[in-house]
């Protein structure tokens, strides 16, 4: 959901699934941007009410 609204907004995107793989419930998605685009990603996410 969150890439998705990035790419669509022109900011390149890619996810690091950092999950367990037997149980779905542990870990973490990271989303990882480039630096310059950090700024106008927050005030996307903070547009849409993405928590961060």
């Amino acid at each position: 959901m969150v890439k998705q609204m990035l790419i669509e907004n022109h900011i390149d995107a890619v996810l690091l699934n950092k999950q367990d793989f037997s149980h779905r419930n542990f870990g973490n998605i990271e989303v990882y941007i480039h630096h310059e685009d950090f700024a106008q990603a927050v005030e996307i996410m903070i547009l849409n009410q993405i928590n961060i």
